[in-house]
């Protein structure tokens, strides 16, 4: 669902509105994203920037037995590359206790890409 692409064109998915709330100090507009019986997906977008700045899902945590516990993922400290804006931080919580923070860096777009690494290998 946080790849956005196939909320456009898979029936499979069906979104609703969620309750607006402040993310990183400002108003977010939420979207629930719902696909069969996978768990709801809420996805916050800043509202002045269009950013997707936060991931809210129930998950199964397997350091407490497979447990159901909802899962947040607060994305900041956005940055410009091949002119797409980009998170470079990722905080993550799993009931509201700090589960773990990572730093992606700005994916490179690939131009020239040789066809042939596309190939199905030969056996």
């Amino acid at each position: 669902a946080t790849s956005l692409h196939p909320l456009l064109s898979d029936e499979g998915f069906k979104l609703s509105l969620a309750k607006e709330e402040k993310v990183n100090g400002k108003p977010a507009v939420g979207v629930e994203v719902r696909n069969g019986n996978r768990p709801v997906v809420a996805l916050y977008f800043d509202k002045e920037t269009g950013l997707l700045v936060k991931r809210a899902a129930q998950v199964k945590d397997a350091q407490s037995g497979d447990k159901d516990v909802l899962e947040e993922v607060v994305l900041s400290d956005f940055k410009e590359a091949d002119g797409r804006k980009y998170h470079t931080k990722a905080v993550t919580t799993r009931d509201g206790k700090p589960y773990f923070t990572s730093y992606p860096t700005a994916p490179k777009v690939l131009k020239d890409v040789d066809a042939k690494l596309f190939d199905k290998p030969k056996n």
